[in-house]
């Protein structure tokens, strides 16, 4: 993902793929730019918009798990810190964060399951498939 000002999901195929992995997302604020499309609603809805919707496609993504991977350092770090003044309510209830020690992989055991989200079944999951991973 990097620093990509849009969102190209049209290779998404349901029949063929699991789910979204965004790779390398440089910034929280680029989560908060395509949440429409994030929050998965039970809708279709456009991408790949331009001014005539020449490149416009269709998309469903209700109940597709998505899986956006930020580094510590992320300028914009705060919108995900619940103490801070600027944070971003939707990313803190809508988003599930996984702090992983460095070299460590999300089926490893033990991934850190942080926030008020800790005890989503999401959550519950990825801690049973590290505990699993682990054994």
């Amino acid at each position: 993902m990097e620093d990509n000002p849009e969102l190209d999901l049209k290779g998404f195929d349901r029949a063929a793929h699991d789910g979204i992995v965004l790779d390398n997302c440089n910034s929280f604020g680029q989560l908060l730019k395509w949440r429409a499309l994030l929050h998965a609603r039970n809708t279709l809805t456009k991408g790949g918009q331009s001014a005539t919707q020449m490149y416009a496609y269709s998309q469903y993504l209700f109940m597709v798990p998505i899986v956006v991977t930020v580094d510590f350092d992320a300028k914009d770090d705060y919108l995900v810190n619940a103490g801070h003044a600027r944070r971003s309510k939707w990313l803190l209830r809508n988003a599930v964060y996984l702090r992983l020690q460095a070299g460590q992989a999300f089926y490893e055991a033990g991934p850190e399951v942080v926030g008020p989200e800790a005890d989503t079944l999401f959550a519950r999951q990825l801690r049973g498939r590290g505990q699993a991973a682990g054994a």
